[in-house]
């Protein structure tokens, strides 16, 4: 008995060696076992910081750059994608390879926006903590007289923003002659927030001696990227992580085609149906921010928004209260989040879809971390299914149509979040002081109700006046193309619609080339009037001073001034948005653009054929 449960061993022992894949998993269980931070030969006071934070096994940028950092031979070019850990790859070895006794500034990292500069910071901080080392974030709109303070008493670690980094240069207060290392995160979108000249003026500075180390992170290799290596890092090592060497974020991307004038309704028929929302919502302008955010806000949301405009010190609040979860939706521009590193964010919505590829990957890169799923929606108007396809098209990303809710099934989440309102209020004191006070005066209190005082008709009538228009009689499809239905531009081979496509026309499916259709080649009165050409120049709205567009063949019929900007639908005439039988009259609906850079304005076209010097104010500005 005892021979045969000694050869069952042997046998076990011996299959275990010869299966490749067993014994991968052992030694793979090995490594996991053991603290690879501390094979690398980092010193007792990083590793004790790095135990601290709680690394313990690095991500795949990390497990490859560390170790080629910490050599210091040459500069350094890191691919990888957004929430990869690209800070600890270059923050570990920059820290380790600093100098705590000279007082001197040894090391440069430039970041695009004030929020991924303090972020930075702080996470330096904290592995420097018990090395003793100085940091110090810079950029524009703080005091210039505590960032002059804090150089003269002596850092050894600068985190800034281009512009504030080069203001202080050129006023000789931040001197560069002790940097041995400088830099670069997220390098491709400091270039297309336009801090090329910036970015470029201190690599010149930094200059190009063996004692100067160039570290650049990104998450594309872009043509302008290419550019800046080529120039200023002629020899450098360079790892790319492409995805499937990382966790592979779990993001399901979902769009909804949706007239521009019901977006705003899609938008919180989405916030109803998920009320663990815990996201961003993107827009193209500040003005979009700041409208829907007013519209969230009188539907108590919980929503705050950040744009450009936005004191700091309004944004750091905003922030902290986002991260602990007193706000629940951020609605921000591009601009404005750029940097921003929150973990656990259920969901990234696309109000209006960003004109670059690289804006959109970053937005809904902001989801599905850390193995966690994500959910990405994008609300597409009709002008916007080009971009859309461009993305499906260079991202080779599962974009999914979405079905819009009906009227009855978004009543149905009106009506519950209602009633979980009413959930939510605690047994407290305040409760039982209610309690009593309604004890001595609901008769009184009877007396003043028109009708008969049950739950059910007290219900009905608080529902009703929380949401004033939950059950008219309305068109409920805000799906342009149709429920079900696929653009064809966004189907299998589709491309541009052709000139017999019937489904963007005016007057539905299946009409025809009559009716008032968009056309370019129309020199009619009927059209979007792009110079002199005899078309018809509408007034302007009194809400919103952009150009209005003509709604239809009736030149005189009358225009309601509350429809302000239709793309959003404020304060609409909800009479005229029930007939949805002219989907085509919407094409004519605003194009965003983003109103933080304007060196991406289209230019309106002169009589002349050449682009006209001046420009019309508008209401995006």
């Amino acid at each position: 008995m005892q021979e045969q449960m000694d050869s069952s061993s042997i046998e076990e022992v011996k299959s275990k060696k010869s299966n490749p894949e067993v014994e991968a998993a052992d030694i793979e269980a090995q490594e996991e076992s053991e603290n690879i931070f501390a094979t690398w030969g980092l010193s007792k006071e990083v590793l004790r910081s790095l135990a601290e934070l709680n690394f313990t096994q690095p991500t795949p940028i990390q497990k490859q750059a560390i170790p080629v950092l910490l050599g210091r031979e040459k500069d350094f070019v890191g691919l990888a994608a957004t929430g990869t850990g690209k800070t600890g790859a270059f923050g570990i070895p920059l820290v380790e390879t600093i100098d705590a006794e000279s007082k001197s500034v040894q090391a440069l990292v430039m970041c695009p926006t004030r929020e991924l500069a303090t972020q930075v910071e702080a996470q330096l901080q904290k592995m420097a903590k018990w090395k003793g080392l100085s940091t110090l974030t810079v950029f524009g709109g703080s005091s210039y007289d505590r960032q002059i303070t804090a150089l003269k008493r002596g850092v050894q670690i600068v985190v800034g923003t281009p512009g504030r980094l080069c203001d202080l240069i050129d006023r000789k207060v931040l001197k560069l002659k002790d940097v041995q290392t400088l830099v670069l995160d997220e390098a491709d979108e400091m270039i297309s927030m336009g801090f090329q000249d910036d970015l470029e003026k201190i690599l010149e500075a930094i200059g190009d001696s063996e004692d100067k180390r160039k570290w650049l992170f990104s998450a594309t290799m872009s043509p302008e990227i290419r550019r800046v290596v080529s120039r200023y890092l002629p020899d450098y090592d360079k790892i790319e992580i492409h995805k499937e060497d990382s966790q592979k974020p779990q993001i399901e991307q979902i769009y909804y085609t949706i007239y521009p004038d019901r977006k705003l309704q899609m938008l919180s028929a989405v916030l109803y149906m998920n009320p663990e929302f815990y996201g961003l919502v993107f827009c193209q302008t500040k003005r979009e921010v700041t409208e829907i955010t007013d519209w969230l806000k009188r539907k108590s949301f919980k929503v705050d928004c950040i744009h450009g405009d936005r004191p700091q010190r309004e944004r750091d609040f905003i922030l902290k209260d986002f991260r602990s979860g007193r706000v629940k939706i951020l609605v921000a521009t591009d601009v404005a989040a750029r940097g921003l590193d929150i973990n656990d964010l259920t969901h990234v919505i696309n109000f209006s879809l960003p004109r670059e590829v690289e804006s959109y990957v970053h937005r809904i890169g902001r989801t599905g971390r850390a193995g966690k799923k994500g959910l990405a929606l994008s609300i597409v108007a009709p002008h916007e299914v080009k971009l859309l396809k461009r993305i499906q098209q260079v991202t080779k990303a599962n974009l999914v149509k979405g079905t819009a809710p009906t009227n009855d099934e978004l009543n149905v989440y009106r009506v519950r979040d209602v009633i979980n309102g009413m959930n939510q209020v605690k047994d407290n004191e305040l409760y039982h002081r209610a309690g009593k006070f309604l004890d001595r005066k609901m008769d009184e209190l009877k007396e003043a109700f028109e009708f008969d005082f049950t739950v059910e008709e007290f219900l009905k009538r608080l529902v009703l006046s929380e949401h004033p228009d939950i059950f008219e009689n309305r068109d409920t499809s805000m799906d342009f193309v149709g429920d079900g239905v696929v653009p064809r531009e966004m189907q299998a081979g589709g491309g541009r619609p052709s000139r017999s496509d019937d489904r963007y026309r005016s007057g539905g499916r299946g009409q025809g080339r009559g009716g008032d259709r968009y056309e370019r080649n129309d020199r009619g009165g009927d059209r979007f009037d792009r110079g002199d050409r005899g078309g018809e120049r509408r007034g302007r709205s009194e809400r919103f001073e952009g150009r209005s567009y003509d709604r239809g063949n009736d030149r005189n019929a009358e225009r309601s001034h509350d429809r302000g900007d239709r793309a959003f639908g404020f304060g609409a005439d909800k009479d005229k948005f029930r007939d949805r039988q002219q989907p085509s009259r919407q094409l004519n609906g605003f194009k965003s653009w983003n109103s933080d850079d304007d060196s991406n304005r289209p230019r309106r076209r002169s009589t002349t054929g050449r682009p006209s010097e001046g420009r019309r104010s508008s209401s995006r500005d």
